[in-house]
C-alpha cells in the first residue's frame, strides 16, 4: 500500500524487464518535457492555466528524480538490480547485496535530508525503503 511500486513479474528476464519499470520515470520526464512548449505558448493567455503547467512540470521532474533514485523498491532501485544481474551473470547474489547496500546508503541519506528540512511524510518513506533495503542485503528477515 504505501511503497507505490509496481509489481513486475519477476520471471521476466532482465534484459526485458528494464524497458518496463523505466517507463515510469520516463513518462515523467516526457510530460515534464512536454510542458516546456505549451507553458512557452500559453504564457501570461491565463493566469490558472500557467501555474497548472509550471506545477505539472515541478511534479512530473519531482516523480522523475525521485523515481530514478536507486533506492529500493522504486523503480530506479529496480533499474540498478536488473542492470547488476545482467552484468554479473555468474554471481547474481553479489549484485544483489551491492544493489540492496547502494539502495541502503541512498535511503540513509534520504533519512537524514528529510530529518534535516522535518519533511515527516518523507521520513516515513525513508524508514520503509531502509527496512527493504536490509531485506535485501538480508540483515533482516521479511515480516508476513
Amino acid at each position: 500500500l504505501f511503497t507505490g511500486s509496481a509489481a513486475v513479474d519477476t520471471n521476466i528476464p532482465e534484459k526485458d524487464a528494464i524497458p518496463v519499470v523505466a517507463a515510469g520515470p520516463l513518462s515523467n520526464l516526457l510530460l515534464a518535457v512536454l510542458c516546456i512548449p505549451f507553458y512557452s505558448f500559453l504564457v501570461n493567455i491565463n493566469p490558472i492555466i500557467d501555474g497548472f503547467m509550471e506545477n505539472l512540470f515541478v511534479i512530473n521532474i519531482f516523480m522523475f528524480i525521485f523515481n530514478i533514485l536507486p533506492i529500493y523498491p522504486m523503480d530506479g532501485g529496480r533499474l540498478l538490480k536488473d542492470f547488476l544481474f545482467i552484468k554479473m551473470k555468474r554471481n547474481r547474489r553479489l549484485a544483489k547485496k551491492i544493489s540492496g547496500y547502494v539502495s541502503l546508503t541512498f535511503s540513509v541519506a534520504l533519512l537524514l535530508y528529510s530529518i534535516s528540512i522535518m519533511a515527516f511524510l518523507l521520513i516515513l518513506f525513508s524508514a520503509l525503503f531502509i527496512y527493504t533495503s536490509l531485506v535485501e542485503v538480508e540483515l533482516v528477515k521479511p515480516s508476513n
